[in-house]
């Protein structure tokens, strides 16, 4: 919103506990303000920096303080965080070995089939 006390008063309804997504669909001026604010689910580093270091910064349940951008004033609030998923090398090994065992084969297949085509004798008969 581009109204900074009405962002302020917002602010203070979220310190007090209120529900962001009903305050969301009583003040945000946003396109997405009838969904209560729902950006869905995002990786954080797709942000610009001054959005990405405050959202970066939030733990489950906790919103930002207001952020001015050049939309005008905004809250983000973090509902869910999902961490990206990370195996260990036990976890993934047959997947590296299939990865690795493809790239194997179609080497092998592309140096047969050019291997063929040298060998090839064709003859065009009109």
């Amino acid at each position: 919103m581009r109204d900074k006390d009405k962002i302020d008063e917002v602010e203070s309804k979220l310190d007090a506990k209120e529900d962001f997504s009903a305050l969301a669909k009583q003040y945000s001026q946003a396109p997405n303000a009838s969904d209560g604010g729902d950006l869905g689910a995002f990786d954080a580093t797709s942000f610009s920096a001054g959005i990405k270091d405050h959202i970066l910064k939030l733990k489950e349940g906790e919103h930002t303080g207001v952020i001015q951008t050049a939309q005008g004033f905004q809250i983000f609030y973090a509902q869910d965080i999902e961490q990206g998923a990370t195996k260990t090398f036990e976890q993934a090994r047959d997947e590296i070995h299939d990865s690795l065992y493809q790239e194997q084969v179609t080497e092998k297949f592309e140096t047969w089939l050019e291997s063929l085509k040298k060998k090839a004798h064709i003859k065009i008969m009109l």
